[in-house]
């Protein structure tokens, strides 16, 4: 299979994966209530959010990074990070208005924020370790060429 139908591959897998992470999170969060299960530990609701938006952030970084020919890190960041910010503010407006049994809260929304802003180290790092691999193997096939042709 040649490089570019691979990263076309991994593209179109970057994409579904956080196209779905985005609808779970999504419908999670404008179901009934009443069919969640009732939960006595005070605030783990911001937690789950948290945690919810710190992976939804890395997984659209991992998309917006495979959709640039050049992988700059700035820019796949601020993308995640602003569609994650949308989608929190969204989801609690559409909570007040859209639902019976549910409420917008401002601290879902800072919750949210929180998961996403503790998601940029982690990309960071992925980003960083990317750029290394991808010198290392550039430099294997610098090496393998140079060998061949002598």
């Amino acid at each position: 299979m040649s490089h570019t139908k691979i990263l076309l591959e991994r593209k179109r897998a970057n994409f579904w994966l956080a196209f779905l992470w985005t609808l779970f999170i999504t419908v999670l969060s404008l179901i009934n209530s009443s069919s969640l299960p009732d939960v006595s530990i005070s605030n783990i609701d911001k937690l789950v959010h948290a945690i919810f938006f710190f992976i939804l952030t890395i997984v659209w970084f991992l998309f917006f990074k495979s959709t640039r020919k050049k992988k700059i890190f700035v820019d796949a960041i601020s993308r995640s990070i602003i569609l994650a910010a949308f989608l929190g503010v969204c989801i609690e407006i559409a909570q007040e208005f859209l639902t019976e049994d549910r409420t917008g809260d401002l601290m879902d929304i800072v919750a949210d924020l929180f998961g996403t802003v503790i998601a940029i180290p982690t990309c960071y790092l992925y980003y960083n370790r990317y750029l290394k691999v991808k010198e290392i193997t550039k430099n294997r096939r610098i090496r393998n060429f140079t060998i061949e042709k002598e």
